[in-house]
């Protein structure tokens, strides 16, 4: 069963095309198609499933802008930084 559940982008790596969303309790790591991109706090509506990985859309909710992104995988804020920067 598909939720809505709102998330906000807590990091982006424009030059990576990563962007990481900040979805209740976890981190939630997002590859961007070329030409997509999202801000700085941009508050996100998704229908993942939980813990859903694979091709998506995501809502921007300030401009109805839908979003395709790959979800890459779920983890805590140390590692979702390591993954957004490549380290």
């Amino acid at each position: 069963m598909s939720l809505l559940f709102p998330a906000k982008i807590v990091g982006i790596n424009s030059s990576k095309g990563k962007a990481v969303a900040y979805a209740e309790i976890e981190y939630v790591l997002l590859e961007l198609s070329e030409g997509d991109e999202f801000e700085m706090h941009d508050e996100i509506i998704t229908n993942f499933d939980f813990h859903d990985h694979g091709d998506g859309k995501i809502a921007i909710a300030s401009t109805g802008k839908v979003v395709d992104v790959y979800v890459n995988g779920y983890c805590g804020q140390e590692s979702a930084q390591k993954w957004l920067h490549g380290s």
